[in-house]
């Protein structure tokens, strides 16, 4: 039934480690995961925001194109009807003149220096006046060749000629044959309407503005992309030019934008991914690793709940079991005692073997009786009556009661004590715990050998250090020896190290074991002081 009991406790503990392990890991497996979820939402807005960027940039692009394209139509078409007005102011003005200059030859016919005077004082270029094909007055002479072609073709301001910028104006007389023929010099006016040199200064004013890197006009035809109508988008990254190309007439209308605010936004966005990125990534790591250290501190104070819980089911079974040995057992130590007590006492005609008999079985009764009483001492609870305690006081007393001892295994004894600071705890218990490091070590050196004993003050804890020669164990064996039933002794319980570290331990305090040098061992054992002690 025990048996039972022990599996059904172990299956429970082991399920609860599982049940605790389980439930631990995935907390830092669930902070990485949304970490990562917060990275790639961060991931996604960004990516986001670089395309609300392109969009805008197309926008701002394709708006300026549109602005540009529409500001360049405007003002060539401008240009245009500004050309219209010109020539037709200027065949106005050059048909009064010719009028003028027939109705002054009718009246009066010019000769060549009147002429010449009348051309000067209008700022013509030339005057022809063509009776008919062999005759006719001109000034200055020879600026026309062939003068009475012209006539031919009626009222008309005629552009086409040899000279640059010569406007030539013909008028047929109302009242004879021949013609009235005046040329205008242009050159001023010409340069400044004229409908190609006008359009070049649009562009190259337009492409002073900052943001435009160029504005020109190409000729030919280009394929229709979408956007503005008939229009052609190209983002050229090598240069940094957002070139937009419109259909103007038959010809192309170019125009650069500068992108290069688009492209350090654009870079400004990816470093802010690649700097959040970063951050996440070291947050996401050190808090993880923050709460796997915790899970380990946890699963550990978890597992050290698990190794207490055990010692104290442990101590449990073990007090059931020495108070049902002691029980059994001792009744039955009594009566064999006495019983041999009663033969030794009695009898008569022992010999001396069987008195020595006797007295053996006597002793190895007392040596079980003492293994019983040590087992039930160690099983039973330990609850320290707490009162102030001179630790100096009870190792000087026990060392008294061990002198002769030490003195016949040849042990010499040392003792220093350099606080007098008063414990809290059970003086009985104490004396327990010295006398038993006290007697471990005697026992020992049963050839001689040193005992050192000190006692001091260390922060808020008083050390009681006992350091003896003669120790001859392994490292292994080191380790357990605080442990219950753990000697290396032919007689003993083993149970007198582990009695003194259950007592130090119930008076709050800690027990450590050290070897400072081949042969020798070092037993320090911790106790609280009195606080302001």
């Amino acid at each position: 039934m025990a048996v039972n009991n022990s599996l059904k406790n172990g299956i429970k503990v082991n399920r609860f480690k599982t049940f605790t392990i389980l439930q631990l890991i995935p907390a830092w497996l669930g902070n990485l995961l949304i970490f990562g979820l917060l990275g790639t939402i961060i991931f996604v807005y960004f990516l986001w925001q670089l395309q609300v960027a392109q969009k805008t940039f197309l926008y701002y692009v394709r708006e300026h194109t549109r602005i540009i394209s529409e500001a360049i139509k405007q003002n060539a078409e401008n240009v245009v009807l500004s050309d219209k007005r010109y020539e037709k102011n200027i065949a106005a003005y050059l048909g009064n003149t010719a009028r003028l200059i027939d109705f002054s030859d009718t009246a009066a016919p010019f000769s060549a220096a009147n002429l010449a005077a009348f051309a000067q004082k209008m700022k013509l270029a030339g005057v022809c006046i063509v009776q008919n094909k062999q005759k006719h007055t001109q000034s200055p002479v020879g600026w026309l060749k062939n003068p009475s072609d012209y006539c031919q073709s009626g009222a008309n301001l005629i552009q086409t000629h040899p000279r640059k910028n010569l406007r030539i104006f013909t008028l047929p007389r109302d009242n004879q044959a021949g013609c009235i023929i005046v040329g205008l010099a242009s050159d001023r006016i010409e340069k400044i309407v004229r409908a190609p040199d006008g359009l070049s200064h649009i562009l190259n004013q337009l492409s002073g503005i900052s943001g435009i890197s160029y504005v020109k006009i190409e000729p030919g035809p280009h394929k229709d992309t979408g956007g503005l109508p008939g229009s052609e988008f190209l983002l050229v990254n090598e240069s940094k030019i957002a070139e937009t190309r419109i259909n103007f007439g038959k010809d192309i209308l170019v125009v650069g934008l500068d992108t290069v605010h688009f492209f350090i936004r654009e870079r400004q966005l990816v470093n802010e991914l690649i700097v959040f990125s970063a951050i996440i990534a070291f947050i996401s790591a050190f808090f993880s690793w923050l709460i796997y250290l915790y899970q380990r501190a946890h699963i550990e104070q978890v597992r050290g709940f698990e190794r207490k819980l055990a010692k104290e089911h442990e101590d449990a079974a073990l007090g059931r079991a020495s108070a049902t040995i002691t029980h059994e057992i001792r009744n039955p130590l009594n009566a064999i005692h006495m019983g041999l007590q009663r033969l030794q006492i009695e009898t008569e005609g022992l010999n001396e073997d069987h008195h020595n008999l006797i007295s053996t079985i006597l002793r190895a009764v007392k040596r079980t009786n003492g293994i019983v009483t040590h087992l039930r001492r160690y099983a039973a609870p330990l609850i320290p009556n707490s009162q102030p305690v001179d630790l100096t006081s009870i190792v000087q007393n026990m060392l008294t009661l061990y002198q002769q001892q030490c003195s016949d295994q040849a042990i010499s004894v040392t003792f220093e004590s350099r606080n007098n600071s008063l414990l809290v705890g059970d003086s009985d218990l104490l004396e327990e715990v010295v006398e038993n490091l006290i007697k471990n070590a005697i026992e020992a050196q049963p050839d001689g050998g040193s005992l050192k004993i000190s006692v001091f003050k260390q922060g808020s804890d008083l050390v009681l250090l006992v350091e003896n020669s003669g120790y001859d164990l392994s490292e292994k064996e080191t380790e357990n020896i605080l442990e219950p039933y753990f000697t290396t002794k032919t007689r003993g319980s083993g149970l007198g190290l582990a009695i003194a570290k259950r007592i130090v331990l119930a008076h709050g305090g800690r027990i450590e074991v050290e070897i400072p040098a081949k042969g020798i061992i070092r037993i320090s054992a911790y106790l609280p002081l009195i606080k302001g002690g």
